[in-house]
């Protein structure tokens, strides 16, 4: 058996146990040491017997992301680039700003209130912007569910 091939069996258990892109297949390749030559005629291999399709791949990683609920624009783009995926499609701003304000209001509520420190670091570690961000604490105004940060200790 040539290393060509070894590569591709190598590929082909990877993928038997979940789904990878083009890159992550590569990048595993890479750390068992087989050289681009080998990593290339794998990788044909693979994409001829459509055992690799990054498109398809992409839209099912990205439906799951928006699925959750959970996370915002940015963290999906990071997510996706990471895993050298292309992001298909991405939440309208209103999309975004709706999703933000469940979050918030399902996890920071104490007393019927959310402190603006703790909005801003909930929604930037979830990937979402500052528009974003800026939106939320206007309905949380607008519903009079804002503390400012002195209330806190007063």
């Amino acid at each position: 058996m040539t290393n060509e091939e070894r590569a591709y069996d190598q590929a082909l258990t990877y993928l038997s146990k979940r789904s990878y892109s083009a890159l992550e297949i590569r990048r595993k390749l890479t750390a068992k040491g087989y050289t681009d030559e080998e990593k290339d005629a794998a990788m044909k291999r693979l994409q001829d017997n459509r055992f690799i399709d990054d498109e398809a791949l992409a839209n099912r990683a990205y439906r799951r992301f928006v699925e959750e609920g959970v996370y915002g624009n940015s963290y999906i783009a990071y997510k996706m680039k990471e895993r050298g995926l292309e992001m298909p499609e991405r939440l309208s701003a209103e999309e975004e700003k709706e999703r933000a304000l469940a979050l918030v209001l399902a996890k920071l509520t104490k007393n019927g209130s959310v402190l603006r420190r703790k909005v801003g670091s909930y929604l930037a570690n979830r990937g979402y912007g500052q528009s974003t961000f800026y939106a939320v604490l206007e309905e949380l105004a607008a519903r009079d569910l804002l503390l400012s940060e002195r209330s806190k200790y007063d």
